[in-house]
């Protein structure tokens, strides 16, 4: 065994068991040991207890270790916060949701609209066949991040929502999607981090310019395009659960020629801004309103439901109920009054 070998075995007895002395160090040094083995024989000396103290840190350096903790850490309001997390930028991803996403294979109609009207004498749909009172309804809606400040309490997002009503149920007629509406929308959001000591505390600030259509040409064709401010309010410890209210007020971007206004009393029925309060706890309750309409949302985990069946069942998805009442649930129905309830399955908004 050469030199070097038995050095480096000294080394590793003494810093487990710290049996070297000075001396013993210094010999190594002397016979050009192993600079790893000559440093782990000092430290050896010291003993492992034996840390110089910290110096007390002055302001300046308690600053830099609380904002560096806080850039490793998640903002401790935004986790507990609803409309916080689902507008953090960096808790969002690419893509994530924005409003309910659901799936109802029943949603059954008071009064279906058989002959969509408009003032517009182009877009007066003529009587073709009574529609089934009972359709299909889903709902598809996500938004992603196109650009965010460094301390993600701007940012600006890309939305979509797609809404459609299908005659699922008339096979007569081949099934026809009755209506779709396409809603892209370009939001600059304003998140509001300082803690707020009211009940109902301010967190959310969003400016929009939204497009609706359907997608159709005349005399079908509905569309109106929007600009619109909507504030965000939360009270996290409601009744164990938190409590969301979001006022939201629209103008209509008009059309310059009156020929290819698909709608032009659309803010007669639909108004100049909507009102939706939401409640979050083991389910999900929320109820939208209008000048002309109400609908109500109710959501359960589908999961709890599954339980009294079989423990090992799980699911991901919510039992969604939903109930609307008044004009526009779609834009070919602007004009048109119905009462419509549904039952199906959602994603949960937020967990």
């Amino acid at each position: 065994m050469n030199r070097y070998a038995i050095w480096l075995i000294l080394a590793f007895w003494a810093g487990s068991a710290q049996a070297l002395n000075f001396r013993d160090c210094l010999k190594m040094e002397q016979d050009n040991a192993p600079l790893a083995a000559q440093r782990d024989c000092y430290k050896s000396l010291a003993g492992p207890e034996a840390n110089p103290p910290k110096t007390p840190e002055t302001p300046a350096e308690q600053n830099a270790s609380a904002t560096e903790i806080s850039e490793k850490s998640a903002n401790p309001l935004a986790e507990k916060s609803m409309l916080l997390s689902t507008w953090d930028p960096e808790q969002s991803g690419a893509i994530s949701m924005y409003r309910q996403n659901y799936f109802l294979p029943i949603a059954n109609s008071s009064n279906p609209n058989n002959a969509p009207t408009s003032p517009n004498p182009n877009n007066r749909v003529p009587y073709s066949y009574p529609l089934d009172n009972t359709e299909a309804k889903f709902q598809i809606s996500f938004k992603s991040r196109l650009w965010a400040q460094d301390s993600n309490d701007w940012a600006m997002w890309f939305g979509y929502t797609q809404q459609s009503f299908w005659q699922f149920w008339d096979a007569s007629h081949s099934r026809p999607f009755r209506e779709s509406n396409y809603q892209p929308e370009l939001i600059l959001s304003k998140r509001f981090m300082d803690p707020v000591t009211s009940a109902f505390s301010p967190k959310l600030l969003n400016i929009a310019i939204d497009h609706q259509s359907n997608g159709q040409s005349d005399p079908r064709s509905r569309s109106w395009n929007r600009l619109y401010v909507q504030t965000g309010f939360e009270n996290d410890d409601f009744q164990g659960g938190t409590l969301v209210l979001l006022p939201r007020l629209w103008t209509r971007i008009q059309v310059s020629n009156p020929s290819q206004n698909d709608n032009p009393d659309i803010t007669h029925y639909l108004g100049y801004g909507d009102v939706q309060l939401l409640y979050f706890n083991r389910y999900e309750l929320s109820a939208t309103a209008r000048i002309r309409s109400l609908q109500l949302d109710y959501s359960y985990p589908l999961e709890e439901i599954l339980k009294y069946f079989s423990p090992d069942w799980r699911s991901d998805f919510d039992l969604h109920l939903q109930y609307f009442t008044g004009y526009g649930e779609s834009l070919i129905d602007y004009n048109h009054r119905q009462s419509v309830w549904g039952v199906g399955v959602s994603l949960p908004v937020w967990k």
